[in-house]
């Protein structure tokens, strides 16, 4: 990345609190999120932004190991202001829209000058 950039990972509330059957993935996930800190301070000097993003519980192939998951969604789901978990493609608009280059598609998008952030994009579910 000579030009600057932008690298992105998703993490999941589980690396601040205590999950039922979310077992190792908790350390695993705070480890990622101290990792986002220490390479945006390493890497934000070359122009190149990290990120962690936080999408709440989605339906993929690596989160069909984790126990009881189905129950971990709907939970989530019940304490989500719209009661509902945020799809995959919105996952995508709100990675794809921190991008350095990204339009601005509204005044709610975040600016170009953040270095290093994790963002919650889980339908407000952490706050409650």
């Amino acid at each position: 990345m000579k030009d600057g950039g932008s690298l992105f990972t998703m993490s999941y509330f589980g690396a601040n609190r205590v999950i039922d059957n979310y077992g190792v993935m908790g350390p695993v996930k705070a480890a990622l999120e101290a990792s986002v800190r220490y390479l945006a301070a390493e890497l934000g000097p070359k122009g190149i932004r990290v990120h962690a993003i936080s999408p709440g519980p989605i339906k993929t192939r690596a989160a069909s190991g984790i126990a009881h998951f189905d129950e971990l969604m709907e939970k989530a789901a019940e304490r989500a202001p719209e009661q509902r978990l945020v799809t995959i493609e919105e996952v995508g608009y709100t990675t794809a829209s921190w991008r350095p280059t990204a339009p601005r598609a509204s005044p709610a998008a975040p600016p170009t000058w953040i270095a290093a952030i994790r963002s919650s994009a889980d339908q407000g579910a952490v706050y409650r």
